[in-house]
């Protein structure tokens, strides 16, 4: 790994939290023009002098740069769906739509950005693989499997920040398996930490299953499942360093495994805020617990 592409790799993130920012707090509508007019300059279109777009134009000639062949269109493929899927979700924000936990599935891969992030970890290890092994079926489940580990955790760590902000917890793992399977919130933190640890199964299960694509490719494609592996522990660790998900807190939630959780703001509740027990702990047990 170099220094120009690991830091490429965290600037991009950095402008991934800036554009989730800006994106939250607007409608449907707001939403997709945002993230047109950025992707817009992402793929090559003319920066307009503002800070966002002189940062995007910044981190695509840096991009050009470092990606290989075959990763960049991967790459430019999965942040247009990334950006198209922001748009959609902030119209679900905007009427309250909660979606089936399938249709959940299939959307979080799109709007949760990991899928562009992970396409960073090809130049981070200096590899580009061929089009072959991102088509074998094993291989997307794999990475099906990391991203549903990635995305699902980082909706158990923000919940009780998106359950305070108007629209936002409903689109939100927790939210929609307490709708589907009529769960309470304690019980729907349950069932994650079970659906998590059966992913980690199905990981390694997959891991073991790849096909050989030659000895150089093989080489390479074990770099690419490392990076998968340091994602999900990497993205635990994280949760557990910012202060976004647990702010001044974060400390005691890793020591005592229980979430304080702010007053829900589409609720008319007037109990006080509450600690997530039971469901909570045993899911973030998994987590910090967790070894692939």
């Amino acid at each position: 790994m170099t220094y120009d592409s690991l830091r490429l790799a965290c600037d991009f993130i950095n402008m991934l939290f800036i554009m989730d920012e800006i994106s939250d707090v607007q409608d449907g509508a707001g939403a997709r023009l945002t993230m047109d007019k950025h992707i817009t300059i992402l793929l090559g279109g003319q920066c307009d002098g503002s800070a966002i777009s002189r940062m995007t134009s910044s981190i695509r000639t840096r991009i050009l740069n470092l990606f290989g062949p075959n990763s960049l269109p991967r790459f430019l493929s999965e942040y247009r769906s990334y950006s198209e899927a922001i748009g959609v979700e902030a119209a679900r924000r905007d009427s309250r739509t909660v979606i089936s936990l399938e249709d959940y599935r299939i959307f979080r891969r799109e709007n949760g950005a990991v899928k562009p992030c992970l396409v960073f970890i090809e130049p981070c290890f200096g590899i580009d693989l061929p089009d072959k092994v991102f088509e074998d079926p094993i291989f997307k489940r794999l990475r099906d499997v990391a991203l549903d580990m990635i995305l699902w955790s980082n909706d158990v760590y923000s919940y009780k920040m998106e359950q305070a902000k108007p629209g936002h917890s409903y689109s939100n793992y927790i939210t929609v398996v307490m709708k589907e399977k009529g769960l309470t919130i304690q019980e729907a933190f349950d069932y994650a930490g079970t659906e998590f640890q059966t992913l980690m199964s199905q990981f390694i299960a997959e891991k073991a299953a790849l096909p050989s694509f030659g000895t150089e490719i093989d080489n390479d494609l074990k770099c690419y499942v490392v990076g998968l592996e340091r994602w999900v522990s990497g993205n635990l660790q994280f949760s557990f360093e910012t202060l976004r998900y647990f702010g001044g807190e974060r400390e005691e939630v890793k020591k005592t495994l229980i979430v304080r959780l702010l007053r829900p703001a589409d609720s008319n509740a007037s109990t006080p805020s509450h600690a997530v027990g039971k469901g909570c702990t045993e899911s973030i047990r998994t987590l910090l617990s967790s070894k692939l």
